[in-house]
């Protein structure tokens, strides 16, 4: 088995036994490309990003502003930039580096779900 991101419900389950909601491969991450995933249905969107480093970054999926999906904005130096109005976020801190975004992203362990690797 290759190595996979999943998603645990935060507070549930035991990380080391339970591999949680598998939502994509790792080798499925392009370096530099962001990644919408919901883990369940109904769920609020997620963003993954590969960054050159080889780390992976969880980010909401909306733009702070009027909810665009960030997905399909860009990603570039450590940035996401909003494919509607061009708000920036930090992708490690979630925070706000160029208006119009009214609030920072939420990030890894601030999200609903937490990831981690399965082998």
């Amino acid at each position: 088995m290759g190595t996979c991101l999943s998603g645990m419900a935060a507070g549930g389950g035991n990380a080391s036994s339970d591999p949680g909601t598998v939502v994509c491969k790792l080798d499925d991450l392009e370096v530099g490309k962001m990644k919408e995933v919901k883990l369940q249905p109904g769920d609020r969107p997620c963003v993954l990003v590969r960054e050159d480093d080889g780390r992976v970054r969880a980010l909401s999926g909306k733009c702070t502003h009027y909810g665009a999906p960030l997905a399909k904005g860009s990603y570039s130096g450590g940035k996401v930039r909003c494919p509607w109005h061009g708000a920036c976020f930090d992708a490690a801190t979630g925070d706000i580096e160029d208006f119009p975004g009214l609030d920072s992203l939420q990030v890894g362990a601030h999200l609903k779900y937490c990831f981690k690797f399965i082998y």
